[in-house]
């Protein structure tokens, strides 16, 4: 018999097991990865730790990674439900990643930040970590509170190299600046910024007197039609700033209290930037580079553009530096408003202001006869209160346009397919009675009472598919409409195989139906009664649906499931599921397109847009 104290002993050892392989159950995945890919953008090996569906923080334990040499550099961090990072959530990152290559840590579903905690504090020994937030809200606490007061020195970032708040973050026109207190990092990056139809989310810190040290080396701002204000930057003081995406306009008081180290603009077109005039580069006091780089390939500064520039301060230290392309071929008289520094004070001391410099030398900006001929005083008091508002009809404008359209589609597709489907259904009970096997199954009458049937019947199953096509529609992420499954592999499937495949196929038989119950009535009114023909025989049936399978079938080759989970960079460069990869893309195919299957593809790619279209 076995002694009492061993068999004790040997229950709590199995518990003890049982317990550490049930809270080890997030680790399960990476510890049975026996290669890891080499990312030659970092050079070093891509080890990857999701850690999805994180019930309880307490599953989260470092010894649960069995090799210890095998230590992860990213880190996706991802809960069950949202959560605030305070003082209960303690998660040791830093024991989990690997400190002598490039970490990242990904956070999702943050409802808030609690400035009391300090989470990111504890990478002091870390050659360079980066802290990126996808799906959650930039919202800022204080212990359970709204009040924006220091109540402890403390700092939830410190020791970053970088930090990043993604196209899916929810931003708030009263943010509490203290969440950075102490901030010493090289890159921070705020995305989605917008103030559209479609998408309001404004990023605006609040005035605080307890304000601390602010240090960002580089500060990113993505936007999309934004007016650019003191509330946004203001924190950020010394920092080199770049501005990329549309900007609205630039209020005059932007920069009257804070001094970029330098300001680079990658816009759409350098007359977004002086939609008053360019009264907020008065602010500009002292030395500083400013770059600017626009989408416009095709813009040389015309005469005509002159009043845009009216408000720049001639007699400045504001150096501007664009594409050489826009240099050519000649000298305009705006470019003697714009460069005006250059000639007055020549940057002997940057190497690339001196190279702009020798470029305007050289297509004659300093001419005595061309400065003279432009009579830039004359011109510039003739703009007198011209409101010079930049409203050009590009590809922006053309993509704001089509989101909004977007909208009203997903609004009115939702209504017409929920009265389709209760109209289809009222149809078919009307004519189940008139479809009695006891009917004269010869008399065209019957016939077309069954292609109604039939037609109401396909019409009802493509209606109620279209329904939940809802389920992955998106206008803009963090907009006015988007799909909390947008991205989900199930609605993604479901979008590949039923809205597009048997949609599609449903779509043209209802549409044979209707020219075939179109024929019948023909025959019904004829006078002579043309030859009766049965177009519901199961031969007919049969190659309609095989006609249709055919013709769609290239919808399971040419769009597919799109698993990029984190997005960054440019908000519309992604779509859920990718379609029409074949025309976009040919390496991100399911298949090779070469010799015969690419003539079969296109063939079957273009037959269904005829037909599509016809219909």
């Amino acid at each position: 018999m076995m002694n009492p104290i061993k068999f004790v002993l040997l229950l709590i050892f199995f518990s003890f097991s049982s317990l550490c392989a049930q809270n080890c159950t997030l680790f399960s995945k990476y510890n049975k990865i026996q290669n890891f890919d080499y990312n030659l953008l970092y050079n070093q090996f891509q080890r990857v730790l999701d850690l999805e569906n994180v019930k309880n923080i307490s599953e989260i334990i470092p010894e649960c990674i069995e090799k210890k040499d095998r230590f992860p550099n990213t880190i996706n961090f991802i809960p069950n439900e949202p959560i605030i990072l305070d003082m209960r959530n303690k998660i040791e990152f830093a024991l989990l990643l690997n400190n002598d290559s490039i970490s990242k840590i990904r956070l999702e579903k943050i409802e808030a930040f609690d400035i009391n905690n300090s989470l990111f504090r504890s990478f002091d020994l870390f050659n360079w970590i980066e802290i990126e937030f996808y799906a959650s809200k930039l919202k800022v606490i204080n212990k359970n509170s709204d009040i924006c007061e220091i109540t402890t020195i403390n700092n939830l970032f410190k020791k970053l190299s970088s930090i990043l708040f993604s196209f899916s973050v929810k931003y708030s026109k009263r943010t509490c600046p203290l969440l950075f207190s102490f901030l010493d990092i090289k890159f921070l990056t705020f995305q989605g910024l917008s103030n559209t139809f479609t998408k309001k989310n404004i990023l605006e810190f609040i005035e605080n007197k307890n304000s601390t040290f602010f240090s960002v080396e580089a500060l990113s701002l993505y936007i999309y039609r934004y007016t650019i204000s003191k509330n946004l930057i203001n924190m950020f003081n010394n920092s080199n700033l770049v501005i990329i995406g549309q900007i609205d306009i630039i209020e005059n008081d932007t920069f009257f209290e804070n001094n970029p180290a330098s300001l680079e603009f990658q816009i759409d077109s350098i007359l977004s930037l002086f939609q008053d005039g360019g009264k907020w580069l008065n602010a500009f006091n002292y030395f500083i580079e400013i770059k600017i780089q626009q989408d416009d390939k095709n813009y040389y500064f015309p005469n005509r553009d002159i009043c845009f520039f009216r408000h720049f301060p001639i007699n400045s230290s504001i150096f501007l530096t664009v594409s050489y392309d826009s240099l050519y071929p000649n000298c305009t008289c705006p470019m003697l408003v714009l460069f005006s520094p250059y000639f007055l004070n020549p940057p002997e001391n940057s190497s690339s202001l001196w190279l702009t410099y020798n470029e305007l030398l050289k297509i004659g900006c300093l001419n005595p006869t061309f400065i003279n001929s432009c009579n830039l005083n004359e011109k510039l008091k003739k703009c007198g209160d011209f409101f010079s508002y930049y409203n050009d009809f590009n590809v922006i404008r053309v993509l704001e346009i089509s989101m909004r359209i977007e909208f009203f589609d997903i609004i009115l597709s939702e209504i017409i397919s929920v009265l389709g489907v209760l109209f289809n259904f009222i149809n078919i009970l009307i004519l189940c009675p008139e479809i009695s096997p006891k009917k004269m199954t010869n008399d065209p009458v019957h016939l077309m009472n069954r292609l109604m049937f039939l037609n109401s019947l396909i019409n009802l199953v493509y209606l109620l598919i279209n329904t939940l096509h809802i389920l992955n529609r998106c206008v803009q992420i963090n907009g006015i409409f988007c799909s909390r499954f947008y991205q989900n592999y199930y609605a993604q499937y479901y979008d590949i195989f039923m809205v597009e495949f048997i949609g599609s196929i449903l779509k043209m038989c209802s549409s044979l139906s209707l020219i075939c119950i179109s024929v019948t009535r023909f025959q019904i009114l004829a006078s002579n009664h043309l030859s009766k023909r049965n177009y519901l025989k199961p031969k007919i049936i049969i190659f309609i649906v095989l006609f249709s399978i055919i013709l769609n079938l290239d919808k399971l080759f040419v769009i597919n499931i799109n698993g990029i989970r984190y997005i960054s960079g440019s908000e519309f460069a992604y779509e859920f599921p990718d379609k029409n990869t074949f025309l976009l893309n040919f390496q991100q195919s399911r298949i090779k397109y070469t010799s015969y299957h690419s003539i079969i593809f296109y063939a079957l790619y273009i037959s269904h847009e005829i037909i599509a279209s016809s219909n």
